[in-house]
Parts: C-alpha cells; structure tokens; sequence
C-alpha cells in the first residue's frame, strides 16, 4: 500500500461522516510542501494537536509528553472535520472537543506545518538563494526579506512568511539584531542551516521562496549540500546565487584581498544541478547572479566601475522605483546589459560557467548592497551599524525573476 493510499477508502470518500461544514464547490490545487517536496491534495494533508490536547484524561503524561505532536488524517473516525472554500481546513477531536487550525505535511519525515494559503492558489515552483563563504547572504537575507515585505504591495501582491514558525525565526535571528539593535546578524555556524520559506501571492497564483542560509564551508561541499538542500533546489524554477565580489581578481587584485572561498560559486552550483536537475529542465530554469557589497566597490581605481554613458554608471547605486507597479523591462535590460558586460570583462568564467548550465536569455546579472555602508566592528559583540541599513536594490533579482515566471506585470 502507497503512502497516501492508507488515507482512502474503496470509494476514495472519507470513512466518517463529516458533521462539519459542507465542503463548498470552489476550485483547490495541490500542494507541493516547500520543505520536502511532498505532492498531495489538499484533502491529504494532516491535523496536529498536542497529546495533551487529546489526552486530557492521561494524567500520567510528563509535561514534555503533553507537548508532543499527534496527527490525524481527514479519514480518521475519530475526528470532524469543517470545510473552508472547498477544504478541510479545521478538525475537531470528538473525544477531547480540542480543535486543530494546524495543516501539516502528510510525508512522515517531514510534518512541517503548512501555509494558511495551501491549496487556495496555483503554486508555482519556487525561487532558491544561495551564497558561499562572505557573500553576505545572512545579512542579505535580513535586508531583502524585509524590502520585498514593503514593496509587494506595489505589484498587487502579498509577501508572507510560509508559517508562523518562519516568521518567529525571522524576526529573532535577522530583523531583530539588524533592524531593531544595528547588529549584524550572526553568521551560520558550520553543520547548522536555516530554511527560511515565504510566499508571494499574486493574481491567481502562490509561488515560494526558498531562502536558504546555509555556512559557507557547508555550501562548498557538495554532497552535504545536496543531502540538506537537494529538494529545494531541484524542484525550484529560479535560483538567485550571491557571489563575493573578491571571487572577481580585478577587485581582489586592487583591494588587495582575496575571497573567503576557495571556490567559484558558480561551478560550484553547476556541479549541484547536474546531480540534481535532468539535462532537459536546465534550460527552462532562471539565474539570477549577484555581486554583493556594491557600497565597497565606490571608487576602485578612482574612476568608476561603469563608463558615464552607461545605464549602471547612473542607476547601480539608486533604488528602484516601484510606484508604476510593474517590472521596469526597459532599464532592467539596459541595465542588465551593461553589468553583464562587466562581467564578461572582469570575471568571464563566472559567465561561461554560467552559460553551460542555462540559457543566455534566462540569466540576470546584478550588483547590490545589503546595508548601503560599511559596517564597524565592535570587539564585543561583532559588527554593527550606526543606524537602519539603507539596502540598495536588493529586491531587483528576486523581482525580476518573478517577471520571468509571470507573477508580476512588466512595463515597457
């Protein structure tokens, strides 16, 4: 027996009667948990309760007994279930009365719970982040999650954390010692990573976002980094690589200092997708590149990075604007055009790696910072910052590359 098949009956109807509220005739979509990869239909999800919830008469559970997590399917007698716009979305446990919101993943080594908003849109596959050693992703992570929460509602969409869990881990880990205490947030210790899940909801559709932060020393071996991450990044559509600006030897040459990495994030994430993605897919996915710390480039040489006729000598360290609503096409390919041409020039491995794996149409290059200054070390508690980051154009890979899917409008 299938593991889903254990959820149905001969007549695929749910063993109970459901004396909840009739399902209403509106149209659902599966559901693709972000965490494992798990397909299913909404009406094979789980319900959690805590032991203790169901087993209020138990008095011999332990207090760490009563918080374990219980589950039951939809087809389970001893449950109701209450129907919201044509799913089960509530469950009351007919012995104890307790009641359960809490939808999770049906994949028994997983149970990660699940969006309020799973099978009420069509979900689209999703965008991956990644960065080595001193790309900055940590403190980028901070700064673009919070940025893409503030303009989302420009393009007609919503930004939310996948569950609340990512929200609570957000907020302590990120946004709290940036935002709120000007400290950077502390990078990811070896052996440990963090899945930060979020949805952009737009139109019709729900398409995740996969941030993924990961030690560095981590991302460079690519077995440990297939075995935490190869899911996430073989059902993605999109994938956005921060690459240290030091990678680059006309940078490193000048500044006089070398990259954390000893490795090339692009060749790295190539030999990735060629463990975990079919050679006819590659082609069909997006690429965002992008060269972080721009703030540390500021005159190089004494001259700037971009010529003054250029698109990028203009636009590179301004904002973008969001008020039309739409994906400014038109700068963006402008723009695009001139920083691949810096690419191409100063760092052209990173773009012929790149072109092994992807189509040239379907790869963006992009400068940004995350804080907008340099930060100060402060020999107690590390680095920080004299006031709020002031990020510059950090949402534009990530905005683009929902242009590409189709999820936001672009203007010509």
């Amino acid at each position: 027996m299938g593991f889903f098949d254990r959820f149905k009956t001969k007549d695929n109807k749910p063993k109970n009667d459901l004396t909840g509220d009739k399902p209403k005739v509106q149209q659902v979509h599966p559901i693709t948990c972000p965490f494992c990869g798990a397909y299913f239909q909404p009406n094979q999800v789980l319900f959690a309760f805590s032991r203790g919830e169901v087993e209020r008469e138990n008095e011999d559970l332990s207090p760490a007994q009563k918080k374990e997590r219980v589950y039951f399917s939809i087809f389970d007698d001893s449950c109701d279930v209450h129907y919201a716009c044509g799913m089960p979305m509530k469950m009351t446990h007919k012995a104890s009365r307790a009641v359960s919101v809490m939808r999770v993943c049906p994949n028994k080594t997983c149970h990660q719970v699940l969006s309020p908003n799973a099978g009420l849109y069509e979900m689209g596959k999703g965008i991956f982040f990644l960065g080595l050693r001193n790309s900055g992703k940590t403190v980028m992570l901070s700064t673009i999650i919070n940025t893409l929460k503030n303009v989302a509602h420009f393009y007609g969409a919503k930004f939310n954390h996948y569950n609340a869990g990512v929200g609570q881990k957000y907020e302590e880990l990120y946004y709290g010692p940036l935002y709120r205490n000007h400290m950077l947030p502390k990078a990811t210790a070896r052996g440990k990573s963090d899945l930060l899940v979020y949805e952009w909801i737009s139109k019709q559709y729900s398409t995740t976002i996969a941030f993924y932060d990961i030690a560095g020393e981590d991302a460079e071996d690519e077995n440990t980094l297939i075995e935490q991450a190869g899911t996430q990044i073989s059902n993605a559509q999109s994938y956005v690589l921060l690459v240290d600006p030091y990678e680059i030897g006309y940078i490193s040459n000048i500044k006089q200092k070398k990259a954390a990495s000893y490795k090339e994030t692009v060749d790295i994430f190539n030999n990735i997708i060629d463990h975990v993605v079919l050679p006819d897919e590659r082609r069909k996915k997006y690429l965002s590149i992008v060269l972080t710390k721009s703030d540390e480039l500021v005159g190089l040489t004494g001259e700037p990075l971009f010529r003054r006729d250029t698109e990028a000598f203009s636009k590179i360290y301004e904002n973008m604007n969001h008020a039309a609503g739409r994906f400014p096409v038109r700068e963006r390919a402008n723009l695009g055009n001139d920083i691949s041409n810096f690419f191409k020039d100063k760092a052209p491995n990173i773009v012929s790696n790149a072109d092994l794996t992807f189509d040239k149409q379907n790869i963006g290059y992009f400068i940004v910072s995350a804080l907008g200054m340099a930060p100060v070390e402060d020999t107690e508690n590390g680095y920080s910052i004299p006031n709020d980051p002031m990020p510059i154009r950090v949402e534009e890979p990530v905005l683009w590359l929902l242009y590409k899917m189709g999820y936001i409008d672009g203007e010509i």
